[in-house]
């Protein structure tokens, strides 16, 4: 059950922004300078950060400990986050927009992935993060429908994809092999491939990866 100071937060205004940096080295900072964003934009705010940020009196500023993202964000009028992918995958299984601050690794990809979505305004980088730009960003994020409307199409499509499956095919045209009816590992993945990691152990693979022989295959998938 979320904190009870969270709940009658929620309830006590417009949808908040949330803002959650995770565990990243910069997450501290990066908290303190979009909280100042959120008081310049007029927002709420409930932030999540490695420690309490100072509020100034402001009851406009909520700081909660861990709570589960797929009970906070679909509450939120947007989500302030690093771009990490499973803050990203979060917020878009939430239907809420994004204003993203990506640092390195994948984070940048990430971030241009959700602009290519339509689910919220430009990265703010964080080598270039100041609190006017996240002001706009934020600003942009909340008061753009299309942004909404967007986030929730994709939602609504990732509601009813069946992700076992498509990574079950992209393993299997990668590995180029057909696919076969071996028995299922569960019952929402409904065929896996003969090749696994003990089949593949030791063999030679050819010029475009693939490998020259599928051991310990049961069937070649013409048999039922």
């Amino acid at each position: 059950m979320p904190p009870g100071d969270v709940i009658s937060f929620l309830s006590s205004g417009p949808a908040p922004i949330v803002i959650t940096f995770g565990s990243t080295p910069t997450a501290q900072a990066a908290a303190e300078t979009a909280i100042v964003a959120a008081r310049q934009a007029g927002l709420r705010v409930i932030v999540q950060a490695p420690a309490a940020v100072e509020a100034a009196g402001d009851d406009s500023v909520l700081h909660a400990g861990p709570i589960p993202h797929d009970w906070l964000l679909p509450q939120a009028a947007t989500v302030v986050h690093h771009a990490g992918a499973g803050t990203t995958a979060a917020g878009l299984r939430a239907g809420t927009p994004a204003v993203t601050v990506p640092a390195y690794t994948d984070q940048p990809f990430w971030g241009r992935r959700l602009v290519g979505l339509g689910a919220g305004p430009p990265p703010v980088p964080r080598s270039r993060m100041t609190a006017g730009r996240l002001t706009a960003a934020m600003t942009a994020a909340v008061n753009t429908p299309a942004y909404l409307r967007n986030a929730r199409q994709i939602a609504s499509q990732l509601a009813e994809e069946d992700g076992a499956t498509g990574v079950l095919s992209e393993l299997e045209r990668a590995a180029g092999t057909p696919r076969t009816r071996c028995a299922a590992f569960s019952r929402s993945v409904r065929s896996k491939s003969c090749v696994t990691a003990r089949s593949l152990r030791g063999q030679k693979l050819t010029a475009d990866g693939r490998p020259k022989s599928t051991r310990n295959c049961g069937s070649t998938g013409t048999r039922g």
